[in-house]
């Protein structure tokens, strides 16, 4: 299913991690949100509220480039409420050859690339391993394949980090994982009043 978003409404989809594993993403412009669900395939509507749900991360994604990725709109789901919610990100820039490093960085209300707020500068693992750990780093990624990789990953491991901050922070400890995450069944969906 080709997606592209020229326009600032905010819509849903269902989304294929793997033959039989899917999740629902939010999408306003280029701007997503990744949601703490995954559950088997279903032909039914997610009915849902996202407000409910976790939220797994967020970052922008070309959504035209990622055309096997999304399955179907989902048009039964209340929308996450971005009113009042700030969105942080690691802002990536050259010190010197081979030395690199990243600001914490606040997108505007418009939920735009920038302008950007810096909260935080230069980051270090010592004194801002939380936040390098839990933001991600702004850009656009275009690759579903990386997308699902990472996804699948924290399906098997409970572990949602993306790889490309190595580049960066080469000696990056991962934490142990706190659990990993249920795929629910048609029959616990239906349960939780979501199909």
């Amino acid at each position: 299913m080709k997606v592209n978003h020229k326009n600032r409404e905010t819509y849903t989809y269902k989304y294929k991690i793997s033959n039989d594993i899917f999740s629902i993403i939010q999408i306003k412009s280029s701007f997503c949100l990744f949601f703490d669900i995954f559950f088997e395939e279903i032909d039914d509507d997610i009915i849902v509220d996202l407000n409910n749900i976790d939220v797994l991360h967020y970052r922008f994604i070309a959504t035209q480039r990622l055309k096997d990725f999304f399955v179907k709109k989902e048009n039964c789901i209340k929308h996450f409420n971005y009113e009042g919610k700030n969105f942080l990100f690691l802002d990536f820039f050259y010190k010197s050859e081979g030395n690199y490093g990243v600001n914490l960085v606040e997108l505007p209300n418009n939920l735009d690339m920038l302008p950007l707020k810096q909260i935080k500068g230069d980051l270090t693992l010592e004194n801002n391993y939380e936040d390098i750990f839990n933001y991600e780093l702004i850009g656009m990624i275009g690759d579903s394949n990386k997308i699902i990789s990472r996804l699948n990953n924290y399906i098997q491991t409970g572990i949602d980090f993306d790889d490309s901050k190595k580049f960066i922070f080469p000696n990056i400890v991962l934490p142990k994982p706190k659990k990993t995450p249920i795929v629910l069944k048609k029959n616990q969906l239906l349960e939780l009043g979501y199909i």
